[in-house]
């Protein structure tokens, strides 16, 4: 049921030892891009009032005059609203900074270590086998991981 029905790497999910640690992995890391997305746009909308102050500054030179830009390619139709220059400028220089801010604010707040396993250590990861019985002290050690790695476990 956990299993995605649609995926393109789908022999990944058919039966085999492999199966469950495949879909831990995923779990995991579906749980991170979560994660980093909320964090992205917190991160930008903290940022947003420095990102107007950015933005206003970016419609015009340091002596006061607007930006408008020079174009080789004369438009049959352009748009002949004043303030049409500065607000694409505004949106452009606004969005796009609280957006860079806001990814090196999750680059940074984001927790990346529950995707790594550099020693190859970690059992809810391993292949499973499915024909031995575990252990009472390795159900303890699972229920470590995965109060470790798993939000939704820990719920």
């Amino acid at each position: 049921m956990d299993d995605p029905w649609i995926t393109y790497r789908f022999r990944k999910f058919m039966s085999g030892p492999k199966r469950i640690p495949w879909r831990n992995q995923y779990k995991i890391k579906k749980q991170y891009q979560k994660l980093f997305a909320i964090n992205w746009m917190t991160g930008s909308l903290l940022f947003w009032p420095v990102a107007c102050i950015i933005g206003r500054r970016a419609k015009r030179f340091q002596t006061g005059v607007p930006i408008v830009p020079y174009q080789r390619f004369i438009h049959d139709f352009p748009n002949l609203e004043p303030i049409n220059q500065s607000k694409k400028t505004f949106r452009w220089w606004s969005i796009g900074s609280a957006f860079v801010f806001g990814y090196f604010f999750a680059q940074h707040t984001t927790d990346a270590r529950p995707l790594y396993n550099i020693w190859y250590n970690r059992p809810d990861l391993k292949p499973y086998a499915a024909m031995v019985k575990p252990d009472d002290d390795e159900a303890e050690k699972m229920h470590m991981v995965k109060m470790a790695h798993y939000a939704d476990y820990r719920k």
